[in-house]
């Protein structure tokens, strides 16, 4: 009986083996090309794709030799001396892909990543929303990019907004444009962006540095350490780009002294008209056919103090970039409670002028307010070109 049974198991497995062999064979030679051409199938209009060469494994991985991808609309480009995909025989996560080196260009950044894992999803009432998880060891870029251990989420790839969430333990980011360059660094990055024809990106984050002592003007002591900062920033696109933005940061000290318990400041940056084609994408890259950035609406900020001091600024600045080609025009009130303690500080942590610190402080403390009980004294100021006004009368 066990010899019997013994031979059916023998004939089973002659079977199957008869029957899957060729597929499994077929499989080989088939699915290489196949993802080459879904994959290319999906490639954004504008953009190419060349791969050196193709090869598959025994548990029909794809290795994929010399990939370079280009969007020429968006001034992207990736390239990868190998990538391997591994299909899994699961609906829900169909893809595994694995590189040990990608790298990524555009305008502003050149940037290396490292140790790349990801899983294609499918989610499972609805085949077509497409999205990509995984974690990358380090993404390198000299001196301008570093983030160490990101786990990151790529939801609805293949749909018209996209979300993307990024976690990173650490992360150092150096950007440069017309007015100069800035740095920013952290620890235990929490990011959530939504893209779509217009774009929103929130930023939390521990341990923040913000280095802007070479904006314009430069000022080698503006170097700002919070212990958390919020950072929200929305590209809307109307006739022209806008882009509000807030920023949070708590507890925030320079090189020298304590700046504030609290600093939150809004604005909505305003570009001129430009190409009404141009995506978000060229706005970050500094397209000079999407328009000019040139002023800041709704400019609010507010400075709170563990002591209860405060300073309000509520204004707006036109033309105030190099490329605006208009007259330059700020606008501003500014309200401040217990004077000489909050303006003490700013003077003591030198992230401020001295001079235009010192007159604007004088200024307040002879300028009572009498419509806002919440602060002791306000002022108006204007800048109008180079010249300098407090509540109407020339400062310099």
């Amino acid at each position: 009986m066990q010899s019997r049974i013994l031979k059916y198991i023998l004939y089973l497995v002659i079977f199957f083996s008869c029957l899957l062999l060729p597929i499994y064979g077929a499989a080989r030679l088939v699915l290489p090309n196949y993802i080459k051409n879904e994959i290319i199938k999906s490639l954004p209009k504008g953009s190419t794709l060349t791969i050196g060469s193709i090869s598959s494994k025994p548990n029909l991985g794809i290795i994929f030799e010399k990939i370079s991808f280009k969007s020429e609309k968006n001034k992207v480009y990736l390239n990868s001396p190998r990538i391997e995909v591994s299909p899994q025989f699961e609906f829900s996560k169909p893809l595994k892909i694995y590189s040990e080196e990608l790298n990524f260009k555009n305008l502003q950044t050149n940037a290396k990543l490292k140790n790349l894992q990801a899983e294609l999803f499918v989610k499972k009432y609805k085949k077509r929303e497409v999205s990509v998880q995984g974690k990358v060891n380090e993404i390198e870029n000299g001196d301008d990019l570093i983030f160490t251990q990101l786990v990151f989420l790529f939801d609805g790839l293949n749909s018209n907004n996209k979300s993307i969430k990024l976690k990173a333990k650490t992360f150092f980011l150096n950007y440069a444009n017309n007015y100069g360059s800035f740095e920013i660094s952290g620890n235990n990055l929490n990011s959530n962006s939504n893209l779509g024809e217009n774009a929103s990106f929130n930023f939390n984050v521990e341990n923040l540095q913000l280095n802007l002592s070479e904006l314009k003007p430069i000022n080698e002591n503006r170097k700002i350490f919070s212990d958390y900062g919020v950072v929200e920033i929305n590209l809307l696109k109307d006739e022209n780009w806008t882009a509000p933005i807030s920023i949070h940061l708590r507890k925030s000290k320079s090189l020298i002294d304590e700046i504030a318990e609290n600093i939150k400041i809004s604005s909505t940056s305003f570009w001129t008209k430009g190409s009404t084609d141009c995506e978000y994408l060229q706005i970050l890259n500094n397209d000079k056919n999407c328009g000019y950035l040139r002023d800041f609406l709704d400019i609010s900020i507010l400075v709170e103090d563990k002591d209860k001091g405060s300073l309000l600024v509520v204004g707006e600045g036109v033309c105030v970039t190099p490329n605006a080609g208009c007259p330059q025009r700020i606008k501003a009130q500014i309200k401040s409670k217990n004077t000489i303690e909050i303006f003490s500080k700013f003077l003591l942590s030198g992230v401020v002028n001295p001079i235009l610190g010192g007159v604007l402080m004088s200024s307040l403390l002879t300028s009572p307010n009498n419509s806002d009980e919440d602060y002791d004294h306000e002022v108006k100021f204007d800048m109008i070109g180079s010249k300098f006004l407090l509540n109407d009368k020339p400062v310099l």
